[in-house]
């Protein structure tokens, strides 16, 4: 895996496979001193290999790294994945307000969004 900051705000860690190609990616945004995790994705025949669990363990790492101490996402497709991985599952009401106050939050709300978080 290999790891690019753009800047202060974002880290991207991409899986490749022995070819180069990437066939993985997460990404931590940062609000303060709380992180977003956001688009986790797994080409699909790389998927039931631990290869997302990964990836999110790398954005856990560099936001415990950056002093990041809580992270937030909110999915409407894969929520049981998160909560394996640790996330708590919470209500709109109680993720801060520097959080929902992000563009990832803004966007409305498919059927079956749900909010997580996990304090690191």
């Amino acid at each position: 895996m290999e790891s690019t900051s753009r800047d202060v705000l974002d880290i991207v860690h991409v899986a490749r496979d022995t070819s180069g190609s990437i066939v993985g990616a997460a990404c931590l945004g940062r609000t303060g001193s709380r992180g977003i995790l956001r688009s986790v994705v797994v080409a699909p025949n790389h998927r039931r290999k631990g290869l997302g669990s990964r990836l999110v363990a790398h954005c856990e790492t560099s936001a415990l790294i950056a002093g990041i101490t809580e992270v937030y996402l909110r999915t409407a497709t894969l929520p049981a994945f998160f909560v394996r991985n640790g996330y708590q599952e919470l209500s709109r009401k109680v993720v801060p307000a520097a959080i929902t106050a992000h563009p990832q939050f803004q966007s409305a709300d498919p059927d079956g969004t749900k909010y997580l978080g996990k304090r690191l």
